[in-house]
C-alpha cells in the first residue's frame, strides 16, 4: 500500500487519525502487514495492552474507541499495520484495517514507556 492510499484511509475528524495522517505526511515509517488476525483475538490482546500501558503510565490516545470499534466490527478478522513517528518524538500508531484494506476499522496511538519507568536490576 502506498502512502497516498493510506493517507486516504486515515481521513476523518478523529484526533488520532489526524495525528497519524500528519505523521505520515511528515515522513513517518509505515507498513501494512500481510495476513489477517481474528477480531476477537485483537480485542483480547489490545485490552491487555491498554491495561499494561495505563499501569506503566505510557501516553496513549484512542485505546477505548479502538476497542469499541473492533468490538462493534462485524468482520471475522482484520489486517494490522502501523505508522511509526517515534523517531520525531511522536506516537506509534497501530492500525486495524478491513481485510480488503479499503477501510480503517480503528487506530490507536501509544508512546514508548517513560525513561523513568521502574525497571528491575538485572545482572549480566
Amino acid at each position: 500500500m502506498g502512502v497516498g492510499r493510506l493517507a486516504r484511509l486515515l481521513a476523518g475528524d478523529d484526533d488520532v487519525l489526524a495525528l497519524a495522517r500528519a505523521a505520515l505526511a511528515g515522513g513517518a515509517a509505515f507498513e501494512i502487514w500481510p495476513g489477517e488476525v481474528p477480531t476477537a483475538r485483537l480485542v483480547s490482546i489490545y485490552s491487555r495492552r491498554r491495561r499494561t500501558a495505563e499501569r506503566r503510565g505510557q501516553p496513549s490516545l484512542g485505546f477505548d474507541s479502538a476497542l469499541d470499534a473492533l468490538t462493534a466490527y462485524d468482520g471475522a478478522s482484520a489486517v494490522l499495520g502501523y505508522v511509526d513517528d517515534r523517531s520525531r518524538g511522536g506516537f506509534y500508531f497501530q492500525l486495524f484495517l478491513a481485510p480488503s484494506q479499503n477501510r480503517m476499522i480503528a487506530c490507536l496511538a501509544i508512546k514508548p514507556p517513560s525513561e523513568n519507568e521502574f525497571r528491575p536490576n538485572v545482572s549480566p
